[in-house]
């Protein structure tokens, strides 16, 4: 939807500065250096010939210092504001410790630094931190050893989508969840990822997920969401998931 709407801008002849609004698509090897090589190199652009630079999924809080990167702009919040969420969430159900699991990289050491900086500031505590390493796909030491000998029983996922559904079927072989421990996830997955015989168990878990304003009241111009619709069809037919099924997040991007 992202790209369709900055297609559907160009056919309207929309333009800042006389300049046709454009995105940048970067295909990466899964390296981390590269990833990041990628992205400074477009804020790097962005900040020395005053470019707007919009981006749908960066998180790093470091990118919000509006004296830095006066030309950055995001729909993704932050991970402080996911902090922030996931604080409230303790606040109302009284808990005050957990347990913190994040991937081995750059997303999630941030992570893992912001979200022990806004939990440390609202007298949470973190009681273990288990590193998910991203090379071997595995927990590093024995997840089940890990939670048991822990004095809290809620548990913080903090990677990225395509490692979830790795560390919950650990989980659900060592029976970490199911009643035992209460799983927040940063990113929501789908249950048919799993076997049917597991569902029960996952049954209680939270998921963290952006969202905007309720689109249901506020005027849309149907003209352009037909537009924009055909052209997403048009340019990419397999991820287009019906009218009725497009996410609110993605009617919020356009």
């Amino acid at each position: 939807m992202f790209k369709a709407a900055v297609l559907l801008s160009q056919q309207y002849n929309i333009t800042i500065d006389g300049q046709f609004i454009e995105w940048q698509s970067v295909e990466t090897n899964g390296n981390v250096i590269d990833v990041l090589s990628k992205a400074c190199q477009a804020l790097s652009i962005s900040n020395s010939v005053g470019i707007p630079v919009i981006s749908y999924s960066v998180t790093d809080p470091d990118l919000s210092d509006r004296n830095v990167y006066t030309n950055f702009y995001r729909i993704a919040p932050s991970d402080n504001l996911a902090a922030l969420a996931i604080i409230r969430l303790f606040i109302r159900f009284n808990w005050t410790s957990f347990v913190l699991i994040y991937q081995n990289d750059e997303f999630g050491s941030t992570g893992a630094k912001i979200i022990n900086e806004v939990f440390n500031n609202n007298n949470l505590t973190v009681e273990c931190l288990i590193i998910f390493e991203i090379v071997t796909f595995r927990i590093r030491g024995d997840l089940r050893t890990h939670l048991m000998n822990s004095a809290t029983r809620i548990v913080i996922l903090w990677v990225q989508t395509n490692y979830i559904a790795l560390i919950l079927r650990d989980a659900l072989e060592s029976d970490a969840l199911s009643s035992l421990f209460t799983w927040i996830l940063n990113l929501i997955v789908s249950l048919n990822t799993f076997d049917k015989k597991y569902h029960a168990k996952l049954i209680g878990l939270f998921a963290i997920e952006p969202v905007t304003e309720n689109t249901d009241n506020v005027g849309i111009n149907t003209t352009l969401l037909k537009q924009a619709y055909h052209i997403w069809q048009q340019y990419e037919s397999e991820s287009f998931p019906g009218q009725t099924k497009v996410n609110y997040y993605a009617l919020f991007a356009i």
